[in-house]
C-alpha cells in the first residue's frame, strides 16, 4: 500500500465515521506520517513512554498485557480501520502498561503525541451532542467524552469505552451499555 493510499483510506474512515468532511481534516491528514510494519515488531513494550497513535490501514495488530500470574493476556485484536496505542499512557505521559505488536505486515498511519495535542488544540470542537452514539463524532476535535466515569472514543467501526480503572483501549463492535 502505498503514502498516498493509507492517507486517503485514513480520510475516508474519518469522513465515514463523522458523516461529513471535518474543518481542518487536511491538516490532520498532513500531520500524519506512514509507516511499514513486519509482522512480529513491536510499537509499544510495557514501561516505554506512549509518544504515538496508530490508525491501522492495512494489516492486524495486538495489545497485550502481563496478568498477576505474570503470563501474558491479550487485551484486544486490532485490524484494518482500527486506532491503537496505550490511551492512558500516550496521553498523562506515563509509563506504558500494554505491549502492541504488529501480528502482520501492516501499514500504519502515526500521530505522534505533539502533533496530536496540537491538533486538538488549534482545530475546531464539533458540536456537542447528548446522544450516546454521538461520541464517535466527536474523536480527534472534540477530544475523550466522558460519561459516568468512562472515556469514549473510535476505534474501526466501533467505539471504544476506557474504563479508569481497567484502562481497556480498543475495539468493541458489539453494543455496550452502562447504568
Amino acid at each position: 500500500m502505498t503514502r498516498d493510499a493509507a492517507i486517503d483510506l485514513l480520510e475516508q474512515h474519518i469522513v465515514r465515521l463523522l458523516g461529513f468532511h471535518p474543518p481542518g481534516l487536511d491538516r490532520v491528514l498532513q500531520a500524519c506520517e506512514v509507516l511499514d510494519c513486519k509482522a512480529g515488531e513491536p510499537l509499544l513494550l510495557p514501561g516505554n513512554p506512549a509518544r504515538q497513535l496508530w490508525f491501522i490501514a492495512q494489516g492486524s495488530a495486538m495489545m497485550a498485557q502481563p496478568g498477576p500470574d505474570k503470563e501474558e493476556h491479550i487485551a484486544d485484536l486490532l485490524f484494518e480501520s482500527d486506532w491503537v496505542t496505550d490511551l492512558q499512557a500516550f496521553l498523562q505521559e506515563t509509563p506504558a502498561v500494554y505491549r502492541i505488536e504488529c501480528l502482520e505486515d501492516a501499514v500504519l498511519c502515526v500521530f505522534s503525541r505533539d502533533s496530536f495535542l496540537a491538533l486538538r488544540r488549534d482545530l475546531p470542537p464539533l458540536p456537542k451532542t447528548r446522544v450516546f452514539g454521538s461520541y464517535r463524532r466527536r474523536w480527534l476535535y472534540g477530544g475523550f467524552s466522558e460519561n459516568r466515569g468512562f472515556s469514549v472514543t473510535i476505534a474501526g467501526d466501533g467505539f471504544t469505552v476506557v474504563s479508569p480503572k481497567t484502562r481497556v483501549f480498543g475495539s468493541h463492535r458489539e453494543t455496550m451499555s452502562h447504568r
